[in-house]
């Protein structure tokens, strides 16, 4: 019979997670101790933390960047016509942003063909400038 089958049930919300999981890695290799498992799912754990910091910066970045479009690289500016408390702009042509919480790709077709009286900014906005303001504006609204 093997260890597995004859392992005490973890109560409660552990049979599932990752406690159980390092049990069973324990269990399963030529590990003896929770010391030894821990110490061999180190460098994996330490990596994945490094991921998450890097892919926030970066998030933090594009979000900096879509900011900065909004408010000073888009001619006209987006503060203009818009309405969005992160950017602190008041604008009463074009519909409020913190009202209508666009998603990202909505935000990429409208700036990217115009829409009503908008203009397009496919002509003097970057592709990496419109995917950024459009990152900032659905995160902004999002808050």
């Amino acid at each position: 019979m093997s260890q597995s089958a004859n392992r005490k049930p973890l109560s409660g919300r552990y049979n599932d997670g990752p406690l159980r999981q390092l049990l069973d890695y324990r269990e399963n290799t030529k590990y003896h101790s929770i010391e030894d498992s821990i110490m061999t799912l180190r460098a994996p754990l330490a990596l994945a933390a490094c991921l998450l910091t890097i892919g926030s910066a970066l998030a933090d970045e594009q979000f900096d960047a879509g900011k900065k479009v909004f408010l000073e690289q888009a001619q006209p500016s987006c503060t203009i016509c818009h309405t969005l408390n992160d950017a602190g702009s008041a604008g009463a042509i074009g519909p409020n942003l913190d009202e209508l919480k666009p998603s990202a790709d909505q935000v990429v077709n409208a700036v990217s063909g115009g829409v009503g009286i908008m203009p397009a900014f496919d002509g003097s906005l970057s592709e990496e400038q419109i995917k950024a303001v459009a990152y900032y504006v659905e995160k902004a609204t999002s808050k």
